[in-house]
């Protein structure tokens, strides 16, 4: 018995030493992979929690980046600075926001707490060393142990991806465009008095350590670092502890600048709650911080009694001049923009007639932390009277390996497509005319299977608008990923050349039905490719495009019982459930001088052939019931 026992401790310590040493192994190949490049004209870095993350407005402040992150202690803010300035040389100073409640006790629950484990931890994992995880498993030790397999797991599949750009899998930071106005109602419900003082808080001292930690290999690696503290409203109740936060500024940090921000005036409708400020007070402070850094104020000996003499003397005519330099900062800022996109941005050639009288010749793609940029070049006439009316419409599919990565609202709809609608710009720079595109970064994915860019209405979506294009396997920090020369196609020669195979297959269904006295079929043309499934319907009167516009289309297909393990397991687990949905909004499309509605069905299953098929109008918005008369359709086959 005793033999047995000891044989599967010796079992035990080996599975834990292999283990470790696996872990030990992936967390290496990811740290001598990962990419934390920033920008590389930044000089100034900004790191802290949300109240700097809401504070300071980088695309306001030259030569800046903002890499806060909400909810983020010093204790995993050491690994990720230490990142970025080894993979950075272009950074001089380190700016590191220092307030009151980072001070606290509640930090040490940022560190070790179940829910910061299961968000911070498993982020930063491959790059906490073994030490520093002894503070975890010694705090929280069953946290630890639940957590620690799903790093593993999470970081194993990264090496086998080969995803190792760090703001790919979790966003490294950035300035949050904070809409918040809760001043107001907080001062109503707390009455207008400064909490009184108290003296008897309880440190963080982990927290503490690891701020410590950070300035020292700052400055081991020749960065200039300065603390701040962010403003904060007068009545926040976090800053009931401002004398022991002197007391440790004072004892611990007294050998570093500390610029405080605290007190720098703005109207109660600039913060979004008592300690932060929203997208109005960051305007106006990091208007201010840009104006100082130039004048060199971070050089300065005695830079910390010039922001209490400036704050001191910020008034009326501060802030009139403020909003005159906002002007002038947002053509320099649209100038720096557009030149990083037409220099720094991946671009290819490419001939495209999107509409008679506007072809491009060349695109630019470019990422940043907060947007993704289109740049078309074009030539020919200025094209302004002929897209008056007119908006881009955008569309992303994602790879399967990147759903994960994608918006919870998208994952919801089970989709993998992300979609943008954007205006445009006109600039001509060194005689050539480029219309720029702004699409807003709801995720890090970059690389993505195909994009598709189309004109469209530029009120609301009504269908494609001549000749969209597509793109395929597109990245926009890398370029093309599969270079050749069929990877840009006209949707409209390939949906031309599915259509030409599936009439001269005769796949057509000559089935004539009335949806609603607005849309009524003579034919329809059932077909697919690798990805999809298609349904042509060909309509007879002329597209009604007002009653179709807050509509879409349902279908419906029933499987055979001896295709029922063909389904996805979701559907299969619904009490036996047959059938497969899918919404599809009607896109126009003409072929040989007929007219064709298009309905795109993602493939969900290798099922070709069901029982029977039902088509049918519904809300665009939500399902509120069929409309008109739906059509069903029996022993339909879906041919490529």
């Amino acid at each position: 018995m005793k033999k047995l026992f000891f044989k599967s401790i010796a079992l035990f310590v080996l599975l834990v030493f292999l283990i470790m040493v696996f872990n030990v192994a992936v967390n290496t190949i990811i740290s001598n992979n990962v990419d934390f490049s920033i920008n590389d004209h930044t000089k100034y870095v900004v790191f802290g929690h949300s109240h700097s993350e809401s504070a300071i407005n980088d695309s306001l402040v030259s030569n800046l980046e903002n890499l806060s992150k909400s909810g983020e202690s010093y204790y995993y803010m050491y690994p990720k600075v230490k990142n970025v300035i080894n993979q950075n040389p272009n950074i001089e100073y380190v700016l590191i926001d220092f307030s009151n409640n980072q001070i606290d006790s509640a930090m040490d629950d940022w560190i070790w707490g179940d829910n910061y484990l299961s968000n911070r931890y498993l982020t930063y994992a491959p790059f906490i060393s073994n030490t520093a995880q002894l503070t975890i498993l010694k705090n929280n030790f069953f946290g630890f142990l639940e957590y620690f397999p799903v790093s593993l797991k999470r970081n194993f599949k990264r090496v086998i991806d080969n995803e190792y750009y760090f703001s790919k899998f979790e966003k490294l930071g950035g300035y949050n465009y904070l809409v918040r106005d809760k001043t107001d109602s907080l001062i109503n419900a707390v009455g207008n008095k400064a909490y009184k003082p108290n003296l008897n808080n309880e440190i963080s001292n982990s927290n503490i350590e690891y701020l410590e930690k950070i300035i020292s290999f700052c400055e081991a690696n020749n960065k200039k670092v300065i603390l701040f503290r962010s403003p904060q409203h007068k009545l926040n109740p976090e800053l009931r502890n401002e004398i022991k936060f002197k007391e440790i500024l004072q004892t611990k940090f007294s050998n570093l600048d500390f610029l405080d921000f605290n007190d720098f005036p703005l109207d109660n409708i600039e913060f979004g709650d008592f300690g932060h400020l929203n997208f109005r007070g960051a305007k106006i402070f990091s208007l201010w911080l840009d104006l100082r850094i130039k004048e060199a104020l971070l050089e300065k000996s005695n830079k910390n009694e010039m922001v209490k003499n400036q704050i001191k003397q910020f008034g009326l005519q501060d802030r009139t001049n403020l909003m005159s330099y906002y002007d002038q900062k947002l053509v320099e800022n649209k100038k720096l923009l557009m030149n990083n996109i037409l220099s720094k941005g991946n671009s290819f050639d490419t001939k495209h007639t999107f509409l008679e009288g506007f072809k491009s010749n060349k695109l630019f793609f470019y990422s940043d932390n907060n947007f993704r940029y289109m740049a078309i070049e074009f030539s020919g006439d200025n094209p302004m009277e002929l897209l008056k009316d007119k908006s881009f419409g955008v569309h992303g599919i994602i790879y399967d390996k990147d759903f994960d990565l994608l918006p919870s609202w998208v994952k919801a709809k089970k989709s993998n497509r992300l979609t943008w609608k954007s205006d445009f710009e006109i600039y001509n720079i060194e005689d050539k005319s480029y219309m720029f595109l702004t699409l807003k970064k709801d995720c890090e994915i970059e690389d993505f299977k195909q994009l598709r860019i189309f004109l469209m209405d530029e009120i609301e979506y009504k269908g494609t608008i001549g000749n969209p294009m597509e793109i395929e396997h597109y990245s926009f920090k890398k370029g093309l990923l599969n270079k050749n020369e069929n990877s840009i196609n006209e949707v409209t020669s390939k949906m031309e050349k599915l259509l030409t195979t599936a009439v001269r297959k005769k796949l057509s269904l000559q089935l004539q039905h009335v949806f609603s006295e607005e849309l009524k079929s003579v034919a329809l043309i059932p077909f697919s490719d690798e990805s999809n499934q298609y349904i042509a319907i060909e309509y007879t009167n002329e597209y009604p495009e007002e009653f179709l516009k807050d509509k879409a289309l349902g279908i419906q297909a029933l499987a055979y019982d001896k295709d029922f393990d063909l389904l996805p397991d979701w559907v299969k687990q619904k009490d036996g459930a047959k059938f497969l949905s899918w919404k599809s909004d009607p896109e126009r499309e003409s072929f040989n001088g007929k007219y064709y509605i298009i309905l795109t069905l993602d493939k969900k299953c290798k099922i070709d052939k069901w029982e029977q098929l039902r088509i049918f109008l519904i809300n665009r918005d939500e399902y509120k019931g069929t409309i008109g008369q739906p059509l069903e359709i029996n022993n339909v086959e879906f041919k490529g």
